[in-house]
């Protein structure tokens, strides 16, 4: 069996939606095709967590998250839900939240 991948996602320098769906496609090794929306970010995350197992989960840590979360307000609501819901949904994704780096 592959060995479960962990990310650690740094979003302090995060302050527009571009910003964010760049860092997140290079920072979770997401495939050239992402299409940069929440819509394409929900489908990659499933296919991230087909890697994983309820032993083995895929771990994503997303920290230094504060100043994002103000520059994008809504947005990052969204994009929480998208990222908690896909937690919820699979059972091989493991999501935390950090708002320190």
């Amino acid at each position: 069996m592959e060995e479960s991948k962990v990310f650690n996602v740094d979003l302090s320098n995060v302050t527009t939606h571009e910003e964010l769906h760049k860092t997140l496609q290079a920072q979770l090794e997401l495939p050239d095709y992402y299409g940069g929306n929440l819509d394409a970010l929900n489908d990659c995350l499933g296919d991230l967590a087909a890697r994983g197992s309820r032993e083995e989960p895929v771990s994503i840590t997303f920290h230094g998250y504060k100043y994002m979360k103000r520059s994008l307000d809504g947005y990052f609501y969204a994009f929480r839900k998208v990222v908690e819901d896909a937690a919820l949904e699979h059972e091989g994704l493991e999501v935390h939240w950090r708002r320190r780096a």
